[in-house]
């Protein structure tokens, strides 16, 4: 091979390996994107079950005309309620910093779903549900 060639050559190798992983870049980032949406997603719809499990149960109490009892077994997330003024009744999650005027909180750390029931039951206005297996998941 003489100088010209070689040349070519390299050029050529070059430009082929820095295309390829370009294009293995950007599928990779597609896919990592793709996932992460799954996740959060996932994380969202378990937020929603738990609270809603917990108000379900709030309402059977209710209607049975007995006390609810919080037991945190019975929920695979960390539950909080709040009372109409927003002070803590009882609470199972990690993080205190909450906002009750927001729906959903996405933070590094967690995600956290807050509901905000039409009318008080036995004392309890804001169900909070958190999750913070997303990152560890992610």
């Amino acid at each position: 091979m003489n100088k010209d060639e070689k040349k070519a050559l390299w050029s050529f190798i070059t430009i082929y390996t820095l295309s390829s992983i370009l294009l293995m870049s950007i599928i990779a980032l597609l896919y990592y994107n793709k996932e992460l949406h799954s996740q959060k997603s996932t994380c969202k719809k378990d937020l929603q079950t738990s609270v809603l499990s917990v108000e379900l149960n709030l309402l059977k109490a209710e209607l049975e005309n007995r006390k609810f009892i919080y037991n945190s077994l019975d929920y695979p997330l960390n539950i909080g309620l709040f009372d109409t003024k927003g002070s803590l009744i009882t609470s199972t999650l990690k993080y205190n910093d909450i906002n009750l005027a927001e729906d959903m909180c996405a933070k590094k750390q967690r995600m956290q779903l807050v509901k905000k029931l039409d009318q008080p039951i036995q004392g309890i206005s804001f169900i909070v549900a958190e999750d913070s297996s997303m990152l560890k998941n992610i």
